[in-house]
């Protein structure tokens, strides 16, 4: 939201391309082990598969983010795109060591994790701006100390001469067949970008953003309930949750689409001008959202009970609904942008819905 105030649409439209193509990537590369590190606990060697797990993981990120920030940095003519990949980059690393630490039933620290991962980034733009530089410089600055910090906190567990165990990678298949599936939703501002233009996905990008910090309470749900739920042997225990994970995440939902035209109201005067024609699609985003929210909650149902086909499958729908009902829209319609993320999630609801009838408790 700062880099769309402070910068022009271009630039704007730059970062987010680099921010979306290389989280995709990242989930691509992470083989699915940011879920499976929730369910740490359930595992026979714990510390030796999230110290595999993680290793394989950062690995894999250095790896795919250099790639891609040598392609960008020849394509795209914004130091904004490299800051994004190095944001994605962090963002990949704080997955890790927030559902390590959720799965391992510390939630204080997972969540100062969370906090640390959102707070300084913004900080450090702020801080750019204040010294007259470009906010994304700040962000990739931040981005590469959250990195290293990572690495330091959790060097008992990256910085070992334990053997990396390769294993987890065909373990978690599953897994990372579903995480995957999710990613590829990322690449909704590069279709836009194609078909609309750069303005357009400067607009797209950061209405779509709004979505993320109002996901943020629901995952930080999940991430609590699920191993404490995988956990749980008692038969009533476990049927108790699923209905407190259920309930909060719809009253949540509801609270979204309540609260969403006055929050698009805010955010586009917050913004400025140039995004006063992006209320309704936030308004769009944060119906989507509420909805989005109430699908986590049985989402957290599905990874406690390690039912990571129904993952898969319910992640391919919804990202090849949200795709394709954005490609549709925008061909047909400009206008009507704002429907497409409202039908891409009901969509999605009502997948989960169907494969969780058979779900035993």
């Amino acid at each position: 939201m700062l880099i769309a105030r402070e910068t022009t649409k271009a630039e704007t439209s730059a970062y987010l391309l680099g921010f979306t193509l290389s989280t995709a990537v990242f989930v691509l590369a992470g083989f699915g082990f940011s879920t499976v590190i929730l369910r740490i606990g359930a595992l026979a060697e714990p510390v030796q598969a999230a110290s595999s797990m993680m290793r394989i993981r950062l690995l894999a990120t250095l790896l795919t983010g250099g790639a891609l920030a040598t392609v960008l940095s020849s394509t795209v003519s914004s130091n904004a795109a490299l800051a994004a990949v190095a944001l994605a980059a962090s963002d990949a690393a704080a997955d890790m060591a927030q559902n390590y630490r959720a799965g391992r039933m510390r939630f204080s620290s997972s969540a100062a994790v969370i906090v640390t991962q959102r707070a300084l980034p913004f900080c450090a733009a702020l801080g750019s701006l204040a010294l007259s530089q470009s906010p994304s410089t700040g962000v990739g600055l931040a981005s590469a100390l959250l990195i290293t910090g990572y690495i330091v906190i959790d060097r008992d567990l990256y910085l070992t001469r334990t053997p990396i165990t390769m294993g987890y990678i065909r373990q978690s298949r599953g897994y990372w067949l579903s995480s995957a599936l999710v990613g590829l939703q990322q690449l909704d501002v590069t279709i836009v970008r194609l078909i609309g233009g750069a303005p357009s996905a400067a607009i797209y990008g950061v209405a779509s953003r709004v979505g993320g910090p109002l996901g943020i309470l629901v995952s930080s749900m999940v991430a609590v309930f699920a191993p404490a739920i995988a956990h749980t042997r008692v038969e009533h225990d476990r049927v108790r949750q699923l209905a407190v994970v259920r309930r909060l995440s719809i009253g949540f939902g509801l609270l979204i689409a309540a609260s969403s035209p006055a929050l698009a109201w805010i955010l586009t005067r917050v913004l400025g001008p140039q995004y006063y024609e992006a209320q309704s699609l936030i308004i769009g985003v944060c119906i989507g959202a509420s909805l989005s929210a109430v699908s986590q909650g049985y989402q957290a149902e599905f990874v406690a009970a390690g039912r990571s086909r129904r993952l898969a499958i319910a992640a391919g729908v919804g990202s090849a609904t949200h795709l394709g009902v954005l490609a549709t829209i925008i061909r047909l319609d400009h206008s009507l942008i704002w429907l497409a993320p409202i039908l891409s999630q009901a969509i999605i609801l009502a997948t989960y819905l169907l494969l969780r009838r058979n779900i035993s408790h």
